[in-house]
């Protein structure tokens, strides 16, 4: 079944930062919306993991430099698949981000 354009936009809007949760809230009405923000839920909370565990590397001394390049690259990596499921999803596609996928499959609300 083709999503309508309010499922799209419900499921582009979910991969913007933390609005993960209207997708969520437009699961009601939609599989569609609610794939994708089961999946954007996940991929925000793997940023965020990764964030502080790049702060906890960069406490240590000798390791700041490596805990900025790291979070440089992730931030900037994370934004550009961020775009790009923005794309995907406000055209209607159902597609799976690899390692995110498999976790968001796993959760039932």
């Amino acid at each position: 079944m083709i999503p309508t354009k309010r499922e799209c936009g419900a499921a582009m809007i979910g991969y913007f930062f933390m609005l993960w949760f209207v997708p969520l809230m437009e699961s009601k009405k939609s599989d569609y919306a609610y794939f994708h923000g089961k999946q954007a839920m996940i991929l925000f909370f793997m940023e965020i993991m990764f964030t502080v565990f790049c702060v906890l590397i960069g406490s240590l001394p000798f390791l700041h430099w490596l805990s900025s390049l790291l979070i440089g690259l992730a931030i900037f990596g994370f934004m550009i698949l961020s775009f790009i499921c923005m794309a995907l999803a406000f055209q209607g596609k159902r597609f799976e981000i690899p390692v995110v996928a498999e976790f968001a499959k796993q959760l039932t609300f």
